[in-house]
């Protein structure tokens, strides 16, 4: 079993320190220095993760360290290393 970040709890996580800190989205931007708010919507989203230089940005601003930003979940992988496929019963 392995270790990897999960972009959907991570963006849970995002956004609960952005309501804990009374921040909205075009702070974020702002302070972040971004072009448009999308990126922060992605990670919000768990569609995309900030890199680490955003990363690094955003602990800095909710005034938390990067490992209580992102959310790291088991996942099961075969001998190969390639990951186990679960198949929901019906």
């Amino acid at each position: 079993m392995s270790r990897r970040i999960s972009k959907k709890k991570t963006g849970i996580r995002i956004r609960s320190l952005l309501v804990e800190n009374g921040l909205s989205v075009a702070e974020i931007q702002n302070k972040m220095e971004l072009d448009s708010p999308q990126a922060v919507y992605k990670w919000l989203n768990g569609t995309n993760l900030p890199t680490v230089d955003n990363l690094h940005k955003l602990s800095h601003i909710l005034g938390v360290p990067i490992e209580e930003i992102l959310i790291a979940e088991d996942q099961e992988n075969n001998r190969d290393g390639s990951k186990v496929e679960r198949k929901k019963l019906k």
